[in-house]
């Protein structure tokens, strides 16, 4: 397991799907403190990636700046991310509005300084952070 990201409790680590909100419109990133957690889910296969974004999309407020803490085994710097080949990530991303943050959650050696290749129905990040 990776180290963690001070963010919650749990933490997020690279093993974990990490959902937070803010109910703060104006700020681009709030603090730590103000973001309260939805869930923060481990991976799992046997979950409908579909049913776990209408749940979300149902239950957060409409105003809330959404931040997704998504894992992955290699992302680029232009947002490409590389996960296990099962395309769960993509299909949930391709779920939720598009407003919502998208961060990847990187190792150490997970980043590639050189392009990756991106499918038509890869998901891109917004940000990358290291755990």
């Amino acid at each position: 397991m990776q180290s963690p990201i001070p963010i919650g409790n749990p933490p997020i680590t690279q093993d974990w799907l990490g959902i937070w909100y803010s109910p703060l419109i104006g700020e681009a990133v709030p603090s730590a403190g103000k973001l309260k957690s939805w869930k923060v889910l481990p991976s799992d296969k046997d979950m409908d990636p579909f049913a776990l974004a209408k749940s979300i999309k149902q239950e957060i407020p409409r105003d809330a700046r959404v931040y997704l803490f998504i894992p992955g085994t290699r992302f680029d710097r232009f947002g490409t991310r590389v996960g296990r080949g099962g395309g769960w990530y993509d299909r949930f991303l391709s779920a939720v509005p598009r407003a919502w943050l998208r961060v990847g959650v990187i190792g150490t050696g997970q980043l590639s300084e050189q392009p990756l290749e991106r499918q038509t129905w890869d998901e891109p990040m917004d940000w990358l952070v290291m755990a």
